[in-house]
């Protein structure tokens, strides 16, 4: 995974190294759903230059080119304030809006973007993230599913039934001290996933 700083993207990449996933911490999916324009305009634009990044760098160049995805990420950090809108409805608005920006960049690139289910703050239920995706309605547009993001709302496994194919990343994220722990029940996770039938995902461990 490519983790973009305030810069997007460096000039040139580094020869022999293949990325499967680029994304950003600037920037994360309240950004794009928050009711301060400039900022939104803002991080509109990053993901943007993301998009253009991953274009060019595409991973498994023989046969078959396949470019990096580009995760938008939900941080566990925000929350609704961080929204600055009036209502919950009008951040939902403003998100629909700039990921129907960001697709159509993404479908001209042939680049995938995929974004995290929250933990918390919007996107709360598995079928309101479902229901904006069929809305959507691109091929290019995905969720990057976080069970850990998951889990802080409900079942994991009942946002990975309801959302299926709309998943093309999973992100894992080694965060207990108990490592032993901590692999196993990614092994169980993982188990559960490979039982669905999801294919060309894009497995991003940190």
């Amino acid at each position: 995974e490519f983790l973009a700083g305030d810069e997007a993207i460096p000039e040139a990449w580094l020869d022999g190294v293949l990325v499967g996933s680029v994304t950003t911490e600037k920037y994360n999916l309240f950004d794009l759903a928050c009711g301060k324009n400039s900022q939104r305009q803002e991080a509109i634009g990053f993901f943007r230059e993301l998009l253009e990044f991953a274009g060019a760098y595409p991973i498994n160049p023989d046969p078959t080119p396949a470019p990096p995805i580009v995760v938008v990420r939900a941080h566990v950090k925000s929350q609704p304030g961080n929204l600055q809108v009036q209502s919950y409805e009008l951040a939902m608005n403003n998100l629909f809006f700039a990921l129907e920006k960001l697709v159509e960049t993404a479908e001209i690139l042939g680049v995938t973007l995929a974004i995290e289910n929250p933990a918390g703050g919007i996107l709360q239920s598995p079928l309101e993230l479902r229901d904006m995706l069929n809305e959507l309605n691109n091929p290019f547009l995905g969720v990057c599913f976080n069970p850990l993001h998951a889990e802080n709302l409900g079942s994991a496994k009942d946002w990975l039934e309801i959302l299926g194919r709309h998943i093309t990343a999973v992100r894992i994220a080694m965060v207990d001290n108990n490592r032993e722990k901590t692999e196993a029940r990614w092994q169980e996770i993982l188990a559960e996933f490979r039982g669905n039938p999801i294919g060309g995902v894009v497995i991003i461990e940190e």
